[in-house]
């Protein structure tokens, strides 16, 4: 997008720090999974109607309500799927730092991370649609 070139060696630190932040966010979702049992995880309702919210719902609300000021498809597109992503790794890390209850934090991150194949391309067909 911008002409400027950075030397090489600051895009590998670059890189390298992104390759990091990947794996240390696995990291401690994986951590905060070993003490959870995955039964606790899939029945969890709560979780699901909040996947639907947020996921689902707000997205598309979004999209309607935002339609009467955004002309670009793309543009709009673009918002809207954004507001689909599954929830970030950083309430967990936060909780951890603050000393919270980890449990409803990183179940909602796995289980919007894991659903978010279904929910994500929903919301695409709703928006190519």
């Amino acid at each position: 997008l911008v002409p400027i070139r950075l030397p090489g060696l600051i895009t590998e630190a670059i890189r390298y720090a992104g390759n990091a932040v990947t794996f240390m966010s696995i990291f401690i979702i994986g951590l905060n999974l070993a003490g959870m049992e995955i039964k606790t995880l899939i029945k969890d309702k709560q979780s699901y109607g909040y996947i639907i919210f947020r996921q689902i719902l707000i997205p598309i609300a979004f999209m309607m309500v935002m339609k009467q000021f955004i002309s670009d498809p793309a543009i709009l597109g673009a918002f809207t799927v954004s507001l689909a992503v599954p929830v970030a790794n950083m309430p967990s890390i936060m909780g951890r730092v603050n000393g919270c209850q980890l449990e409803s934090l990183t179940k909602v991150t796995v289980m919007t991370t894991f659903f978010s194949v279904i929910t994500m391309t929903f919301v695409m067909i709703v928006v190519m649609g």
